[in-house]
């Protein structure tokens, strides 16, 4: 066995930073890669769903608590408006199909 570092993945995003305190710096100082997933909070900055009830119904998302339903519509409220559609409401405005 040789003594070759593979990079290790955790979920790193806007709600998860978790791994930046010990894991993180641990890696950096071991030469060691780390892959994050789920960047961008699994899809809620990009305003895929609006309800519980958006997601799918075997969806692993379920199962996290802020995608419960209160907990969900708090970080739903709590989102810049930036992120928002031009009527205030969480989901965005229909995409017109692409050209081509």
């Amino acid at each position: 066995m040789d003594d070759e570092a593979v990079p290790g993945g955790a979920e790193f995003s806007l709600w998860t930073r978790d791994v930046q305190a010990e894991v993180l710096p641990y890696c950096v100082e071991q030469g060691i890669g780390l892959l994050p997933y789920s960047p961008l909070g699994r899809g809620f900055p990009a305003g895929r769903f609006a309800s519980f009830d958006d997601l799918p119904e075997k969806d692993q998302r379920r199962r996290l608590p802020r995608f419960q339903q209160d907990n969900l519509q708090a970080n739903l409220a709590s989102r810049p408006r930036s992120a928002r559609s031009p009527t205030g409401s969480a989901r965005p405005p229909p995409r017109s199909p692409s050209p081509g």
